[in-house]
C-alpha cells in the first residue's frame, strides 16, 4: 500500500513528545512490513524510514490511505476532497465533535478499547514502540520513578507520589518538564532528601532511569487513553504501580504491575514489587506493544474503514451534516475547537458537497 502519515510536527520527534513518536514508529513499522510510506510533516524534518514531504502539493498519486494524527489537519484534507482516517490520541475538546459528527466518528481510530468505548466506537489500535530502542535491566536500584510532564499534576498522581515519599521515606525520583507544579516539587526535594527532581530527561538518561527503577509510580486519576511511559517502563523490565482507570487494564496485568484503588493499596504494593520478574515484564510488553504489531493492526483498521465506506457509499470527506448546519449558531457552538475553521467553511461553502 501507499500510505501517508499526516502529522504536522518536526521529525525526528523529541523523546517526551507522544503523538509524534507514535506516528514515527508507525511509519517505521509500515515500511518494515513492505509498504511505501510518506510522512507529511514540518520543513526541516527527517525520517530514517519514511519519505518526507512538507506540502500537500507533494502528495504522490494513487495514495491508498492518508492517516491524520491531529484533529485540525482533517480540515486541510477535507477542503481538497481527499479521503482520510484519523487517530484520536487524547480525551479533550475535540472528543465532543468526534462523537457528534457521524462522518468523523466513522473514520476515527482510537488508541485503546476504553478510549473507543467512551467515544461510542469499537475502532482502536494500541500504541506501539520499537522495543530495540529500550534495554532490559534486571538489577533494579532502590528508588521509585514518577515520569511525566509536571503539568499533569495529580491527574497522573504526582501529589500521591510525593505524599508516598514523604510518609514512607522511599527514594523517589521525579522526572518531567515544568513549569506547572514545579515549585511544589522543588520545595518537596528541599525538605525531603529522599525526593529528587531530575527535570526533563531524554535519551540514554531516560532509559537508565526507567530501567533501574524498582517500579514506575503511575497512580493516575483520569481516563488516560494509552500512555507511553508505562509501555516504555515495561520494555525496560520495570513493573507498574497504577490504578484501573482509562486504558491501564489493557496495558498492565498481574505479571507486569499492581492495580491500587486506594492510597493504602499503594502502601501494600511497595512490599510486593520485588516479586516481579523483569524478563517476563519485558517479553509481555514486547509481544503486545511492538511497532510491527501496531502497524499490522492499523492496516487491518484501514481495510475495515474502507470496507465500511464502500458499503455505506460514504467517502472519508463526508461529515454527516449539511453545510447549513456548520454555518448556523448551533453548529458554531458545538465545540470551540471548530470555531477557528468556521470562517474558512464560509469561504468555501459553495464548493462543498455533502
Amino acid at each position: 500500500m501507499k500510505i501517508v502519515q499526516y502529522c504536522n510536527y518536526t521529525f525526528p520527534p523529541l523523546g517526551h513528545i507522544g503523538v509524534e513518536r507514535v506516528a514515527s514508529y508507525l511509519a517505521q513499522g509500515l515500511v518494515e512490513l513492505g509498504h511505501e510510506v510518506f510522512l507529511k510533516c514540518n520543513p526541516g524534518s527527517t525520517h530514517k524510514y519514511a519519505q518526507v514531504i512538507t506540502s500537500l502539493d507533494q502528495l504522490p498519486s494513487s495514495i491508498d490511505v492518508i492517516h491524520v494524527h491531529r484533529f485540525s489537519e482533517i480540515y486541510e484534507l477535507y477542503i481538497r476532497g481527499l479521503t482520510w482516517v484519523f487517530s484520536h490520541h487524547g480525551v479533550n475538546a475535540d472528543s465532543v465533535i468526534i462523537k457528534r459528527v457521524p462522518g468523523i466518528l466513522r473514520n476515527t481510530i482510537f488508541v485503546s478499547r476504553r478510549h473507543a468505548e467512551i467515544h461510542n466506537s469499537d475502532k482502536f489500535v494500541l500504541n506501539g514502540l520499537d522495543p530495540d530502542d529500550y534495554m532490559l535491566v534486571n538489577k533494579k536500584e532502590d528508588y521509585y520513578l514518577w515520569l511525566a510532564g509536571l503539568a499533569w499534576g495529580e491527574r497522573k498522581g504526582l501529589y500521591t507520589a510525593l505524599r508516598l515519599a514523604k510518609e514512607t521515606g522511599i527514594r523517589l525520583k521525579i522526572a518531567g518538564p515544568g513549569p506547572e507544579n514545579l515549585e511544589a516539587v522543588i520545595q518537596a526535594s528541599k525538605e525531603y532528601p529522599n525526593i529528587e527532581y531530575m527535570g526533563l530527561v531524554e535519551g540514554k538518561q531516560k532509559l537508565e532511569l526507567l530501567g533501574r527503577a524498582k517500579a514506575l509510580l503511575f497512580p493516575i486519576n483520569w481516563e488516560d487513553p494509552c500512555p507511553l511511559v508505562p509501555i516504555e517502563a515495561m520494555f525496560c523490565g520495570t513493573p507498574i504501580i497504577t490504578k484501573n482507570i482509562g486504558a491501564m487494564s489493557e496495558l498492565v496485568d498481574s505479571d507486569t504491575g499492581i492495580f491500587c484503588e486506594r492510597y493504602e493499596d499503594i502502601l501494600e504494593a511497595l512490599n510486593e514489587i520485588h516479586k516481579f520478574d523483569p524478563e517476563t515484564i519485558r517479553q509481555k510488553a514486547v509481544d503486545k506493544f511492538n511497532h510491527i504489531k501496531c502497524a499490522s493492526d492499523y492496516l487491518e483498521m484501514y481495510k475495515r474503514i474502507e470496507c465500511e465506506r464502500k458499503n455505506t457509499k460514504v467517502s472519508g470527506r463526508y461529515l454527516g451534516l449539511p453545510t447549513s448546519f456548520w454555518l448556523s449558531p448551533k453548529g458554531i457552538q458545538m465545540n470551540n475547537t471548530f470555531q477557528p475553521y468556521i470562517q474558512k467553511f464560509k469561504r468555501v461553502a459553495n464548493k462543498l458537497s455533502f
